[in-house]
């Protein structure tokens, strides 16, 4: 499935940020406003492709002010709930 990829490739993307950073004070840097929209759409599909899911469903990137270890959290959260293709991670 094309959008199970394309999460992966931002939760890749964001352990790679993770991994450079560290887990400290620079992982609380924002996400630029362009991967943020992008994961955005991302889950929006997920959610209209998975009305039932009340997990996905609560997920909320918002608009502004998103760190790395949001934007990982989501996204593993939207790849999990798609239908499995790959092992979970």
């Amino acid at each position: 499935m094309a959008l199970r990829k394309q999460v992966l490739a931002i939760i890749e993307s964001c352990e790679k940020v993770l991994d450079t950073v560290g887990k400290g004070k620079d992982a609380k840097e924002h996400v630029d406003a362009p991967t943020v929209g992008l994961a955005n759409k991302m889950i929006q599909q997920a959610q209209a492709e998975n009305k039932d899911d009340a997990v996905l469903g609560a997920v909320n990137l918002g608009e502004n002010w998103v760190t790395w270890t949001t934007l990982l959290a989501a996204m593993r959260t939207v790849y999990n709930s798609l239908p499995e293709d790959k092992p979970k991670i």
